[in-house]
């Protein structure tokens, strides 16, 4: 069976995820959403998944927006089985369950859900972890994901668990917490003299929040909350404009060096 994985990432983790899935299935390929969201030219194969993180125990807003817009407009007809996995640290919330109605509604049935713990890395409450907790979280992690391959290589059928209150978090509390999120970035960040304009986080926001301005990142009102830009800087030059908790996560072991724009 040929797999097309669908991921958004933002420092890593769920790229991560889908790498070592594509590698663990024979025929497999990795498809970055954010490049679908303006060009969905995508080819979809017998098994597709979906790999992103939980933020807020919901998924991120290019990934509803993705399901809700972009794959509408794909061809559905090859996909037989259709798998979610996340990536999350203490609570998966109700990123499957959300996932699972906005599919359903789009006439998909997703067949599998499971997901995968690392690091938190919402640094304004959580302090990035040192080596020895990701060099834990990424044992664990490993063997999750050979579990979670082999799940689906034998198509196991496992939907996931619905908390309560699903619906009314869909329909009443995530497009406020989206709106929240988008203008987080220019609320939040502030650039400082580290910063040497070298357009990094330009190239890998994942939604063209970013803006060069006189060789320095201005953010617009697009933020989907990833922290990428703060925790992937080479220079650590973006800062919150608060007191937050401390440290980055650059996540080396992800290789993750996916850009979006020259």
């Amino acid at each position: 069976m040929n797999h097309t994985i669908l991921c958004f990432s933002g420092t890593g983790n769920s790229y991560h995820v889908a790498n070592r899935l594509r590698i663990a299935f024979e025929n497999a390929r990795i498809v970055m959403i954010p490049d679908l969201m303006d060009d969905s030219t995508v080819e979809l194969t017998e098994a597709v998944g979906l790999v992103f993180p939980t933020y807020f125990l919901l998924p991120p807003a290019t990934v509803v927006e993705f399901i809700e817009t972009v794959l509408p407009k794909l061809d559905l007809s090859p996909v037989q089985y259709f798998y979610v996995v996340t990536t999350k640290n203490l609570s998966g919330g109700w990123a499957h369950s959300i996932a699972e109605i906005l599919l359903r509604d789009r006439g998909v049935a997703l067949s599998y859900a499971s997901s995968v713990r690392f690091p938190n890395t919402y640094i304004p409450l959580f302090t990035a972890p040192n080596i020895m907790q990701i060099e834990f979280y990424y044992k664990h992690a490993e063997r999750k994901i050979l579990k979670i391959a082999q799940e689906i290589r034998k198509e196991t059928i496992r939907p996931p668990f619905r908390p309560p209150f699903t619906r009314y978090m869909l329909e009443e509390r995530m497009g406020r917490r989206f709106e929240k999120v988008k203008k987080s970035a220019q609320a939040s960040f502030v650039v400082t003299s580290k910063c040497d304009g070298c357009e990094f986080c330009y190239r890998i926001c994942p939604t063209g929040n970013i803006e060069m301005v006189y060789g320095k990142p201005i953010f617009r009102l697009n933020c989907t909350g990833c922290l990428g830009c703060y925790h992937r800087c080479p220079r650590e030059a973006i800062t919150f404009n608060r007191r937050v908790s401390t440290g980055h996560y650059p996540n080396h072991e992800a290789h993750f060096d996916k850009e979006y724009r020259e």
